[in-house]
């Protein structure tokens, strides 16, 4: 009783913080794979997990610093892997390929070497020649993670690496589609020589030294060293006649650009089973450089986080991060706050941050374009929102709503980074989704829907699995998930491609996506820890003749078809 009434002393008080993950020393009493995980997660998602490319456009729109977001055409941030717990060893294997020669695979393995000693290994991988043509692209993302746990000494190692190819040929040239007789691959494509190449490299390693042995309470010091760099490279040959600015080089383009950070944060904290707290400074050295231009600077934050969690399930994290030297005015904040109610729980969210336009926003100079700012002022991006998530008997349903409110964001404006254009965007944002069955019947409608202060996003895309799930045979051995996806998304508003910044701009062109529905087909097959599936994608496209785009100069994805394979191993 005391240490609750403690703990809500200590959450009044220190309301600003958030743990990032899970307590090193606590959290790992349990197994988080369970005997029916499965590294393609649920049986009747196993082919959207596998298989995550049904159009240029991901399922839903964002848009962040550096502009929109759509996914493969621009560069992709790292995925994090949350930590695992297995007392005994675990290796997933997944592999898919299809239309256009796309292979996705992937490789995880958990395991707890002793009592104190955990590892977890993931490997993703895709690959394709030719989405569309002259389209083609590879990633390769690693992630690595050891946590050791001791009486008075926790260790948590965290490596990640994530590499990308892209052959970013600016689309296809005019609308030559409409013509009756063409097809796609007839039509010419721009600048197909020119691709991307980028690469992000993270390094975090975490340590607490206790000065208590007490299994039950945990504070002392802790350090946490980081390394991250990023880096891109555009590459274009034969570019005579094409840019009317040559810094360089007349023939062929060869861009980069470098930012590498290494960071040392240090302070005190104490965690128990039911309250985490992290509070310390953050020093920062940053360099930049690309070609001509190099700028460096040093930078110290202060930082914090705070975690409760308490037995009936409420729990509250929050984080914060403000910037005294070197980015005076930088903050962030995060935070959310779980409620049980009952059928459900109830989560609110909060997230605020003031930051700088990145470095190659601000300068840059390359073989056909160079720019230098110094005027800028901080972007303010609030996210706020909720989600409910009830079960009403056995139907599950999950409601989040997100309103995202943008001031003095940097936008693309032809060539140049700008901030005095669009000075507040806004977008609400609400998402539903339920996973009924009756039966053995499947049926999960998706709705998402926005609304805000641009027309570069559908208003509505909706969506509805229906489908078999269920068993064959006497044995009943052989589990199988059978159906159709059929979807629809309204119009909206083109942008364009810029490949030589990879990014988005808004066009001056008056072209929009025309509403259209969608329609794919599955078969999923579970035989104990053995999968395999496939999967008929924008089978719409056969019957709907269409000169439709996602984006400028790039078309719809016509159809496809697809297979894949995972696999479970527990020893």
């Amino acid at each position: 009783m005391k240490l609750r009434l403690f703990s809500l002393a200590l959450l009044l008080l220190v309301s600003t913080f958030k743990v990032v993950g899970q307590a090193p020393f606590y959290h790992y009493f349990q197994d988080t794979l369970k005997p029916g995980y499965r590294i393609s997660k649920q049986m009747d998602s196993v082919d959207v997990a596998l298989s995550d490319y049904q159009h240029n456009l991901p399922r839903s729109f964002s848009f962040d610093k550096g502009g929109f977001q759509f996914g493969m055409f621009s560069q992709s941030p790292i995925h994090q892997f949350n930590r695992r717990y297995s007392s005994i060893a675990h290796v997933g294997l997944m592999y898919s390929m299809g239309s256009g020669a796309n292979q996705p695979a992937g490789i995880s393995y958990t395991q707890a070497i002793s009592k104190k000693l955990f590892l977890q290994f993931d490997y993703r991988r895709n690959f394709t020649n030719e989405i569309m043509r002259s389209g083609g692209f590879e990633s390769n993302l690693v992630d690595f993670k050891a946590l050791y746990r001791g009486d008075r000494f926790a260790s948590h190692l965290n490596v990640t690496f994530f590499g990308g190819k892209q052959n970013l040929n600016g689309g296809l040239l005019g609308d030559t589609l409409s013509e009756p007789g063409f097809d796609l691959i007839f039509q010419e494509v721009e600048s197909a020589t020119s691709k991307a190449v980028h690469k992000h490299v993270n390094l975090t390693w975490d340590n607490y030294i206790s000065i208590l042995k007490d299994s039950t309470i945990k504070t002392g010091v802790f350090f946490t060293p980081q390394l991250n760099i990023r880096n891109k490279r555009y590459q274009e040959s034969l570019i005579q006649g094409k840019y009317s600015v040559f810094n360089y080089d007349s023939t062929e383009t060869n861009d980069f650009w470098q930012r590498s950070a290494l960071s040392l944060s240090a302070g005190y904290f104490f965690h128990t089973s039911i309250i985490t707290i992290n509070a310390g400074v953050k020093n920062t050295y940053w360099d930049y450089d690309n070609l001509i231009i190099h700028n460096d600077t040093n930078e110290l934050s202060l930082i914090g986080d705070f975690n409760i969690q308490l037995r009936r399930g409420w729990t509250l994290n929050n984080r914060i991060d403000f910037n005294l030297i070197g980015a005076l005015g930088e903050f962030q904040y995060a935070g959310n706050l779980r409620i049980p109610i009952g059928i459900g729980s109830f989560t609110a969210f909060a997230d605020l941050k003031n930051a700088y336009p990145e470095l190659y926003q601000r300068y840059y100079y390359a073989n056909n374009l160079s720019y230098s700012w110094n005027n800028k002022v901080l972007q303010t991006q609030l996210k706020i929102g909720g989600v409910v998530d009830l079960k009403v008997g056995k139907f599950p349903i999950s409601l989040k709503g997100t309103y995202t409110q943008l001031a003095n964001n940097a936008w693309l404006i032809d060539t140049l980074w700008r901030q005095d254009t669009l000075q507040s965007v806004s977008l609400l944002q609400f998402n539903l989704r339920s996973d009924l069955s009756i039966g053995k019947l499947l049926i999960q409608p998706a709705v998402i829907s926005y609304s805000g202060s641009l027309n570069n996003a559908p208003t509505l895309l909706a969506n509805l699995r229906f489908g078999y799930n269920g068993t064959l045979f006497k044995a009943k051995k052989l589990k199988v998930a059978i159906g159709v996806d059929a979807g629809y998304r309204t119009a909206y508003q083109l942008v364009d491609y810029n490949r030589l910044l990879d990014a988005y701009v808004f066009s001056s062109k008056d072209l929009k996506y025309t509403a259209m529905p969608k329609l794919h087909a599955f078969a999923n097959f579970d035989l104990g820890y053995f999968r395999w599936y496939l999967r008929f994608e924008n089978i719409e496209q056969t019957w709907i003749k269409t000169v439709n785009m996602e984006a400028i100069g790039y078309p719809l994805v016509p159809f496809q078809l697809r297979f894949g394979v995972s696999w479970d191993l527990f020893n």
